[in-house]
């Protein structure tokens, strides 16, 4: 247990590395669907995947950025690539450490385009085809769905134990005051 709360310790207190370390695995399990077709290809998996290495600094732009990277590769219909993950990792950040209306922008544009990349990406019409695009929404939409409920919940989690600290630190004081008040009453 000693060794493992040092380790979380020492990537607490590195974040762009780590940060970046993930952004290279996500661009990594995107390349291969990618190398095959190159330019712009790409480009818009690097603008998926690199705003991860930022994600903590400026959650709304990371995430901004990586939107655009990823309707580039929806609307050249790539098909889903591992990189994908990036704006699920994003849309936890923007909803762990930005307000909740930001958030909640974040996990709508998140869900439209997958709607997108779905419709795009599934071929022909029928009964079918309903069905794939359902199971694809709960797939791709629970998932976004699951990282921004996570999120939100460490977000206000975050506030919570800031409160506490405040209202501990505060009953401290008036505490102190109260006992100074006794000692001079006396």
């Amino acid at each position: 247990a000693g060794r493992m709360s040092v380790l979380y310790a020492w990537l607490r207190r590195h974040p762009v590395l780590v940060d970046g370390v993930l952004a290279f695995v996500l661009a990594l399990t995107g390349l291969p669907q990618i190398i095959a077709r190159a330019w712009p290809h790409l480009v818009f998996m690097l603008l998926l995947v690199v705003p991860v290495a930022f994600r903590r600094r400026s959650p709304v732009l990371a995430f901004a950025l990586a939107a655009a990277g990823g309707a580039g590769l929806i609307l050249l219909r790539t098909g889903w690539v591992g990189a994908d993950v990036a704006i699920v990792v994003l849309l936890y950040t923007l909803a762990a450490y930005r307000p909740r209306r930001e958030s909640v922008a974040g996990l709508a544009v998140t869900l439209l385009g997958s709607a997108v990349a779905l419709v795009i990406g599934t071929p022909g019409v029928g009964v079918r085809t309903l069905h794939m695009l359902a199971g694809g929404m709960v797939i791709r939409g629970g998932t976004a769905l699951a990282a921004w409920v996570l999120g939100d919940s460490m977000r206000y989690r975050r506030a919570y134990y800031l409160a506490l600290e405040d209202r501990a630190a505060r009953l401290e004081r008036e505490r102190d005051a109260q006992a100074r008040l006794g000692a001079a009453a006396e």
